[in-house]
């Protein structure tokens, strides 16, 4: 993340252990960027086409958001909707918080 923005990440895989059980076909995906209330606010949106070669990967870099503000985010393809995610961007550099938490994870096997 950064104090503009962050990258959203998914990957297409029904079965995830097994090679990931995609077609060998190109997919689209729509992602959206979610206001962090009660409604369902659509700020941004796109479509992204997930391709065999890259596993079925999505990875939307977005920027210029407002700073130190929590967004949340769904992907639609194939007929299915993603659980709602929630991130965060970063304080503005010249803020500095009380406290900071980040977790990291990766997908690595």
């Amino acid at each position: 993340p950064s104090a503009d923005g962050f990258v959203l990440w998914t990957r297409l895989a029904p079965q995830p252990v097994t090679g990931g059980g995609m077609p060998q076909e190109n997919v689209e995906v729509t992602w959206e960027l979610l206001s962090d209330d009660d409604k369902i606010n659509v700020l941004q949106s796109g479509k992204f086409v997930a391709t065999p070669e890259m596993a079925h990967s999505v990875h939307i870099e977005l920027n210029g958001l407002d700073s130190n503000r929590w967004y949340r985010y769904r992907f639609h393809a194939a007929g299915y909707t993603s659980p709602v995610g929630r991130t965060r961007t970063f304080p503005a550099a010249d803020v500095m918080p009380e406290k900071m938490r980040m977790a990291f994870a990766s997908c690595q096997h």
